[in-house]
């Protein structure tokens, strides 16, 4: 009892003085108009009778709650916008959305619902994936043509039936003109694989730069060996644009090492290619597109030029 009794002389008072400070900050107004003018983010999830012993002992909190709710209302369609603002992260973890919990009359918070979009949007700029493709999904694609249906039921099979150590093939998408979604297609490939966990990390090189690294890694040979290296061991490599670059028997030859070590490996590789096979055969040299295509299925795809708006 004495223990009690010494306990609430130290609590009656400090919300004695909460109670006092935040009346002081009210100034008159009646608290739910109050907060609905102070922090009106947070205020939304606020019930209208609340009391103001009820919100005393969280007032100090509010602030940063309402500053995480300017945040997340300013945040982009794959997340991370606390991500940005760090400095802010003291009182609430990153991916993580303040509300008022009216059950335990408390500022909580609970997972906000782009966490995990902007955590798998990391992923993908790891392996490789541009910013703007690492938005590509499914569910965002957009045929105008039946072949270009065929292709997003093509790749959402090979996604759902992908296995880390059984699948070894892949797949070609191929077309004789551009913006048909080629990419998209493989990008989203990537998207669901790392989604679903049945791949750790891909690797997407466009053609043309990926060759332009290997040139000047002839300088660096550590540089060198970690970019050829990363493409031969990826659990899934995108060579995306094949055919977009100029053709000699230097780049034949990065080219077959390679696909003759992805092939050797039995690891699928997912390629977008503008042309036919001839020119695809040209391009690569026989013997690497013997090994590349041996390997692939075809996706002829055809439409108008999605980025022709």
């Amino acid at each position: 009892m004495d223990t009690l009794k010494h306990h609430l002389r130290l609590v009656r008072p400090a919300e004695e003085a909460q109670s006092a400070r935040l009346e002081s900050a009210m100034n008159g107004q009646p608290l739910s108009a109050w907060l609905k003018t102070e922090y009106p983010r947070l205020a939304s999830g606020i019930p209208e009778d609340i009391t103001t012993k009820d919100f005393s002992g969280v007032h100090g909190l509010a602030p940063h709650a309402e500053a995480r709710l300017v945040e997340c209302d300013d945040c982009p369609s794959h997340g991370g916008r606390c991500v940005e603002r760090i400095e802010n992260d003291s009182l609430f973890r990153q991916g993580r959305r303040p509300y008022w919990d009216d059950a335990i009359q408390q500022i909580s918070d609970r997972k906000c619902d782009k966490w995990d979009d902007y955590l798998l949007y990391r992923q993908l700029l790891l392996s490789g994936v541009r910013d703007r493709q690492a938005t590509m999904r499914f569910s965002n694609y957009e045929p105008k043509h039946r072949s270009q249906r065929n292709g997003l039921e093509v790749a959402k099979a090979y996604a759902s039936a992908f296995d880390r150590r059984r699948t070894k093939t892949g797949l070609l998408f191929a077309s004789e003109t551009p913006g048909v979604g080629k990419t998209h297609l493989a990008a989203s490939i990537i998207a669901e694989l790392l989604r679903t966990g049945k791949i750790r990390r891909a690797q997407f090189e466009f053609v043309p730069e990926f060759l332009e690294k290997i040139r000047r890694g002839f300088d660096n040979p550590d540089e060198y060996g970690f970019v050829v290296d990363r493409a031969k061991r990826a659990e899934l490599l995108v060579l995306d644009d094949l055919g977009a670059h100029r053709t000699n028997e230097w780049v034949r030859e990065q080219l077959l090492i390679l696909t003759n070590e992805r092939w050797a490996s039995g690891l699928p590789t997912l390629v977008t290619q503008n042309g036919n096979a001839d020119e695809c055969n040209a391009t690569l040299g026989e013997r690497a597109y013997s090994r590349l295509v041996s390997d692939l299925r075809g996706v002829p795809l055809k439409g108008p030029d999605g980025r022709m708006r």
